[in-house]
């Protein structure tokens, strides 16, 4: 049996279709360019000249339906003391499910505060920006540690 158009429509715009394993699409949000973590990314104090551990940014494709292309990767800022470690290959196309890390490193080379960006920027020019923070703290007691 054939139902008429007028009939079925109302019904496809009915509200819980998620119930049933269905996600409805944002299309606000899918195809646009995620980083992780979302909040800002504190390195702590170091000594001059002393490296942190290394902080992984996860890139991936917000939503389920469209991949996205990352152009290009960079930091900006204090960038003599936060660094990329291996330079990622891009641009790169990320499909729904896929993700790619790039990790920074901080490391301060005189006693005060320092911030950068880490900065990606997609095939459609939206760019994506993490906020980074570090301090260089001062040895007034010649110990090796931050007072």
């Amino acid at each position: 049996m054939r139902w008429p158009l007028a009939v079925v429509l109302p019904f496809l715009a009915l509200p819980g279709c998620g119930q049933f394993g269905l996600e409805p699409i944002d299309p606000a949000i899918d195809g646009r360019l995620t980083i992780t973590p979302q909040a800002t990314t504190n390195f702590g104090e170091l000594m001059p000249g002393e490296e942190s551990k290394f902080e992984n940014f996860v890139l991936a494709p917000q939503g389920q339906e469209n991949p996205i292309d990352v152009e290009d990767v960079w930091l900006e800022g204090d960038t003599g003391a936060f660094t990329i470690g291996v330079e990622p290959s891009v641009p790169r196309r990320l499909n729904p499910g896929q993700q790619f890390g790039v990790r920074v490193r901080f490391r301060p080379s005189r006693a005060g505060a320092y911030s950068a960006n880490f900065v990606a920027v997609t095939g459609t020019g939206e760019e994506v920006r993490r906020t980074m923070r570090g301090d260089g703290c001062k040895d007034r007691d010649d110990n090796d540690r931050c007072d």
